[in-house]
């Protein structure tokens, strides 16, 4: 289901989705977010008795990010 701009805002007033959002950036299918830095897994990791921690490439980049289907990033606000 694909949501309108007016159903998100709707969504994001009621449900407390996303917190100190300007309406400006609520778009016809989505909301515009505004990061700091983004975090892309360059490795696997696991949890447990063996812990292992995943390597991570830090892209600071101002300017567009675009996020590809099935692809995970992390990012700072």
């Amino acid at each position: 289901m694909i949501l309108g701009n007016e159903k998100i805002l709707e969504f994001l007033k009621k449900k407390g989705l996303i917190e100190n959002f300007k309406q400006a950036n609520i778009q016809p299918a989505g909301v515009d977010l505004r990061i700091k830095c983004i975090y892309k897994l360059k490795s696997k990791a696991s949890l447990g008795k063996r812990r292992k921690m995943p390597k991570v490439e830090k892209i600071c980049e101002k300017g567009k990010f675009v996020l590809k289907p099935n692809e995970f990033v992390l990012v700072e606000t």
